[in-house]
């Protein structure tokens, strides 16, 4: 009985997309224990398809900064804590009007 209820758990979780919002909150912890306060205040882990982590960056000046020099010391250390990671994708963060 707790294994059929356990599994509906899951698939309802899935279904909802729990599942991946639960692993991207645990990325984003690890990605705050890497990154220094002043990258942290200017990105947002945004989704990971396929292994690769979407980060959003609002100042393009961080986003040249990350794509260019930091990319391969913050790639290394998730690989350490999340072997599944196998890429980060920085981008410009959506603008929002209003």
């Amino acid at each position: 009985m707790f294994s059929q209820f356990k599994d509906l758990i899951g698939d309802v979780s899935k279904q909802l997309g729990l599942d991946q919002r639960a692993r991207v909150q645990a990325y984003a912890d690890s990605y705050a224990q890497i990154v220094e306060e002043r990258v942290l205040k200017l990105t947002r882990l945004t989704t990971i398809r396929e292994g690769v982590l979407e980060i959003e960056v609002t100042l393009a000046p961080m986003l040249m900064e990350l794509s260019q020099y930091q990319k391969r010391t913050i790639l290394k250390g998730l690989k350490q804590l999340h072997p599944e990671i196998r890429d980060i994708h920085f981008r410009a963060a959506r603008k929002t009007t209003g």
